[in-house]
């Protein structure tokens, strides 16, 4: 299908919003599904060429519109869409993945997110207070410093929409920002042990660069969190 470029948005020093209209299409898919998006033609060279995949930041909920969010890095595709007028049209084509939420609400819900790689748990949450969804969820997520939290006011506001909602925001390096009065560091055993009252019921979700991936799922394993409790979605490329 044929979708329209809306808006994009600069969500922190590298990294963008991009809104497409869906022109009054239908366009059915599940919070923290992913969709391959195709451009006619760049404006500049690209090696991976003009086709590439994003998860979907937006929630089924935002009517009329889908959005992924990513890292700026200087390939063809993104600095297209980041020069290209309102109305550029792309090929947008049928979301996929399993990477979504559980049907059932009856074990808590852990993300762990890092940089980029919280944009499926921003369609998840959305989608979750939207809908009134009875899933308790904590989201720990890490970012360099302050100014690279993705959706920060956002997520700060979360917990005050909805009430099974946790937002534990952290950061690396918080020295240029005196204001910062949050939570500082990467995750690990302490902070996991210190937000999630459950541990061993909870499922853990993680997604990001590979690195980080499998950084997780073997700090989760250290502390007795089951395989069948762990989900994991992998950035290949990350470009």
């Amino acid at each position: 299908m044929r979708v329209l470029l809306q808006e994009r948005r600069q969500e922190t020093p590298d990294v963008w919003t991009f809104v497409f209209n869906l022109d009054g299409q239908p366009y059915p898919y599940t919070a923290g599904q992913f969709a391959f998006f195709e451009l006619d033609e760049l404006m500049h060279d690209d090696p991976r060429g003009k086709r590439r995949h994003f998860t979907l930041s937006s929630s089924p909920t935002e009517h009329g519109i889908v959005q992924f969010t990513t890292k700026r890095r200087g390939f063809g595709l993104k600095e297209t869409l980041l020069n290209a007028a309102p109305g550029l049209e792309v090929s947008l084509e049928e979301p996929r993945g399993r990477f979504t939420l559980p049907e059932s609400a009856a074990k808590p819900i852990v993300f762990l997110g890092g940089g980029i790689g919280v944009t499926p748990f921003r369609s998840m949450l959305r989608c979750a207070s939207d809908e009134n969804l009875p899933h308790k969820i904590t989201l720990l997520y890490s970012a360099p410093s302050p100014q690279d939290l993705v959706f920060r006011r956002e997520f700060e506001l979360l917990p005050q929409e909805n009430p099974n909602v946790r937002i534990v925001l952290s950061v690396t390096d918080a020295n240029g920002d005196a204001t910062w009065q949050g939570e500082t560091g990467r995750i690990d055993a302490e902070k996991i042990h210190r937000f999630v009252d459950d541990v061993p019921n909870s499922v853990f979700y993680t997604c990001g660069p590979p690195p980080m991936v499998q950084a997780m799922e073997e700090l989760l394993k250290s502390i007795g969190v089951t395989e069948q409790n762990i989900r994991v979605e992998r950035f290949s490329g990350y470009t």
